[in-house]
């Protein structure tokens, strides 16, 4: 599994250019997953990201179910016309 997060997950379409558009403009972003911190650190490593957030979260860390989670991390732009649910193709 770590294989995976490490060599082969993949931005989604749009996202490094999302996210480097939200950081010009002062935005300030954490990621909170369901999945295990530590292969989400991976991913995000891989994906060079990093350096867009201020922190990773965890449903463990945060004492949230995976659906309160998933609420939080959705970003909203547009007045919610357009969202980015998840980050990660994974």
């Amino acid at each position: 599994m770590i294989d995976f997060y490490s060599e082969e997950v993949e931005l989604k379409e749009g996202v490094a250019e999302f996210l480097e558009y939200l950081n010009s403009n002062g935005v300030k972003m954490c990621i909170a997953f369901a999945t295990d911190i530590e292969l989400i650190k991976i991913a995000v490593k891989h994906c060079n990201i990093e350096k867009y957030f201020t922190d990773i979260l965890s449903c463990a860390e945060t004492g949230k179910g995976k659906d309160e989670i998933k609420r939080i991390s959705t970003v909203y732009i547009a007045e919610g016309e357009t969202f980015l649910s998840q980050l990660l193709n994974v």
